[in-house]
């Protein structure tokens, strides 16, 4: 089967004695709902009174995911539908997006990459870290809420208030 939309994602480091780490770009899992929230928006489902208050790109989920996942990583299923354990969620503004070229760059016209950048502060999301997800459609600020785009599960990081997380995700809907 031909996906039609893949990502990436990596994250930046910033420590507070001014050092900064940059990991790699690693891939992540598109959802079904995916498709769902894209479908919406070519059809304009927003602007219908049935689609009041959906939209694309709305929230990031951070989750704990389950401490089994330190030594054995899950098999991710497309078909879910939220986060394992959902702890953290952050609205995702129209300026944290842009296109991109392609290659992390963000670029001013429309591609066919999209380029989501969010900062978590050092007052936000500390914890234990394994797993997060873009949510759209009817997302709210309340946890496990709207439809999950992607679904991304990495090792542990354990986050505190001497760190800032800026996640970078890019979308990349593939020609056919």
């Amino acid at each position: 089967m031909r996906h039609w939309i893949r990502g990436r994602w990596r994250d930046t480091f910033h420590h507070a004695d001014g050092t900064i780490e940059q990991g790699d770009w690693s891939p992540n899992q598109i959802q079904n709902a995916a498709a769902i929230v894209a479908a919406s928006l070519f059809c304009r489902f927003s602007e219908l009174p049935a689609g009041s208050g959906w939209g694309g790109i709305l929230y990031m989920g951070i989750g704990s995911g389950l401490t089994a996942w330190d030594t054995t990583a899950p098999t991710q299923d497309p078909a879910d539908v939220s986060l394992t354990t959902e702890y953290f969620r952050k609205a995702i503004a129209a300026a944290d997006m842009s296109f991109s070229d392609g290659a992390g760059n963000a670029v001013t016209v429309p591609t066919r990459f999209i380029l989501i950048t969010i900062t978590l502060t050092t007052a936000e999301a500390n914890g234990s870290l394994r797993e997060f997800g873009l949510y759209g459609g009817d997302a709210t600020a309340t946890l496990d809420s709207g439809q999950i785009i992607n679904w991304v599960v990495h090792p542990r990081i354990d986050k505190d208030a001497t760190v800032t997380i800026t996640r970078t995700v890019e979308i990349e809907f593939l020609e056919p």
